[in-house]
């Protein structure tokens, strides 16, 4: 693998494919060293970066998957190798008809620069939940997103804010590619960032984040389906091992009409075949 040129933490964003290697004779990822990017072919960990966080005390902190599916956090201040891109064409955040494709709600959106965090949440009582998030464009702060009541979701930015929620909202789509209203985009985003979260969670304790699909309407209406939160599976994501873990789910639970099970191979959600697929019958004459 072939380095394309390098940049700084500073300027890393959601789904930058980096190269990450402490030998100086191939780059120079924590000095101010000289490299060249035919240097580096072969010895270089190849990840993307899943987020961005800011500790107190210290530069931020960058959040990455390796290719191998190991997380690390790399603090700020180093410089890292530019990749090429992943093999697969649905790399995380990757640009599809010069759209981001944020990995795990799958909205479309123009660009991957907004984070929502620090996310506050109260339980209302009745099952209903409100809860505010500080929205981040880059590292400024562009506003908050509320929901005092557990009902609608706004925003209020800050002064002087050069982001514009309306122009932003305008050219996101939905999976399906249609027009979203601003409230499912301020909810996306902050999906966005409770998956990523919880999918490091779940690869710093030695697992693959597996989740489960289930449709919001029967099965077939096309009205779109509730992401649960990841959870762990014993096992790697390569798909090898996917029929062992489709197994292993069907003796826990079995699914409703419509419900599917996903896994996060690194870069992005992959749909687990059905325990029909993976179960074979022996029976006279083959295996049927």
């Amino acid at each position: 693998m072939t380095a394309q040129g390098k940049k700084t933490t500073a300027g890393l964003v959601l789904g930058d494919r980096i190269l990450i290697t402490d030998d100086p004779a191939k780059a120079s990822t924590r000095t101010r060293g000289d490299w060249h990017p035919s240097r580096v072919k072969t010895g270089a960990t190849a990840a993307t970066v899943l987020d961005k966080e800011a500790l107190s005390g210290r530069r931020a902190r960058y959040n990455v998957v390796t290719d191998a599916g190991t997380v690390q956090d790399l603090s700020g201040g180093q410089t890292f190798l530019l990749a090429p891109p992943a093999p697969s064409s649905k790399a995380t955040g990757t640009e599809t008809d010069s759209m981001m494709v944020l990995p795990h709600t799958g909205l479309r959106a123009p660009h991957g620069r907004l984070r929502a965090r620090d996310l506050r949440q109260r339980d209302l009582g009745g099952s209903r939940v409100g809860y505010s998030a500080v929205l981040y464009l880059d590292e400024q702060v562009a506003g908050r997103i509320l929901n005092d009541y557990g009902t609608d979701t706004w925003f209020e930015p800050v002064e002087a804010t050069p982001f514009d929620l309306a122009e932003f909202v305008g050219q996101c789509r939905d999976e399906a590619g249609a027009a979203v209203t601003v409230e499912t985009v301020l909810d996306a985003l902050i999906d966005e960032q409770e998956t990523a979260d919880a999918v490091r969670q779940v690869l710093t304790r030695g697992l693959t984040p597996v989740r489960l699909l289930t449709p919001i309407q029967p099965a077939g209406q096309g009205h779109g389906r509730v992401k649960s939160p990841p959870f762990g599976a014993a096992a790697p994501a390569d798909p090898t091992w996917w029929a062992a873990i489709v197994r292993a789910l069907h003796h826990k639970r079995l699914l409703n009409d419509g419900e599917t099970y996903q896994i996060w191979t690194g870069q992005v959600w992959e749909a687990l075949p059905s325990i029909e697929n993976v179960t074979r019958v022996e029976r006279p004459g083959g295996v049927q």
